[in-house]
């Protein structure tokens, strides 16, 4: 009895301390043993986190030099850190375009005449040029093309709906081979367009002006500090205001049925490869679980929780009547062995 009641002040201290917790550990059961049994679904883990916490991991998603290093299924991090790399020598191919403009400065220098700082300093002190916008968007949208297309052409694993699963194991076997083969002919790919990309941007540089190229880095520093310090940041807290929305009321559930990858942190906390493997199969069965629950509802024309208490009223039911015709056995049987006697 004395091991049951601290078991019962353990499990109340436990239970007053989770409510002072984020929704995912209040809306946990109560006892630990359940808790293992019954745990919140995967697709859901981030509402355990602290607002800070969903920030970062919303950073690290939309950061293109931190998606590299994801514990995510395909690409792979050697593949996405061809592709990132790839998109880089893009931007600065295509931001020489800005040769082709005069600068507002005397062009007739020598680089080498030149100390660093003075050549550093350039990249602010040069006077602004509209043309430096214009490339910047031309090459943020060439670059983000190239890497898209990538992608589609070689790492786009997928397997139309309408056609069944593979019967046997080696022409899966196969069929992951060719996807393998496809993404590492695009790893090369992006091993070429990089080294194409970063000889000719940095030979027009080299027989250009000397201010010139100093407005091509300058194109080119702009569109990195946008594309991994500014958009990221906005974006991160833009996702993080959703989510912290959809955990406190029902105001983002809309939003997010549209566009479920916000909620997308399967990548949160892997290890290793198998341990992908079963939280991506957990949340597909707990997706079809969770499908056929709400189409049963939709079924009904009632409420899930509606829906609940008649499915416990029924099973109340049905205890009752088992239980009233074992009574009533057991009293026949009863009655019986008295009549005998």
């Amino acid at each position: 009895n004395w091991d049951r009641q601290v078991d019962n002040v353990a499990l109340v201290a436990d239970n007053h301390e989770r409510q002072k917790r984020q929704l995912g550990d209040k809306s946990e059961l109560k006892k630990e043993d359940l808790r293992v049994q019954f745990p919140v679904i995967q697709r859901m883990q981030w509402t355990k986190w602290e607002p800070l916490e969903i920030f970062i991991y919303c950073l690290m998603h939309t950061m293109p030099s931190q998606t590299i290093f994801l514990n995510l299924a395909f690409p792979s991090k050697k593949h996405r850190c061809a592709l990132y790399i790839m998109q880089q020598a893009m931007i600065f191919a295509t931001c020489c375009l800005m040769l082709l403009f005069e600068t507002k400065i005397d062009e007739d220098l020598t680089a080498l005449d030149r100390n660093t700082l003075e050549l550093i300093g350039e990249l602010f002190t040069l006077p602004f040029q509209f043309e430096v916008v214009l490339i910047v968007l031309t090459a943020g949208s060439v670059s983000a093309g190239a890497r898209k297309s990538i992608l589609a052409l070689f790492h786009g694993y997928s397997v139309p709906e309408n056609q069944p699963p593979l019967p046997t194991m080696e022409a899966r076997a196969e069929q992951l081979r060719f996807w393998h083969e496809l993404a590492q002919s695009g790893m090369w790919v992006c091993n070429i367009i990089t080294v194409t990309c970063a000889g000719v941007g940095l030979t027009l540089c080299a027989y250009t002006a000397q201010p010139r190229s100093a407005n091509v880095a300058r194109c080119f520093f702009i569109l990195v500090a946008w594309t991994h310090i500014v958009y990221p940041l906005i974006k991160a807290s833009i996702r993080t205001f959703i989510l912290l929305s959809a955990r406190s009321g029902p105001s983002m559930d809309g939003l997010l049925n549209v566009y479920p990858d916000v909620l997308e942190f399967s990548h949160v906390g892997v290890q290793h490869p198998e341990f992908l493997a079963w939280r991506i199969q957990k949340i597909v069965e707990e997706e079809e679980l969770l499908r056929s629950v709400y189409e049963a509802v939709d079924k009904r024309g009632v409420g899930l929780a509606e829906m609940i208490k008649e499915e416990l009223a029924t099973e109340a039911e049905i205890f009752r009547q088992n239980y009233e015709e074992e009574a009533a056995l057991y009293d026949m049987g009863y009655a019986l062995k008295d009549s005998t006697n």
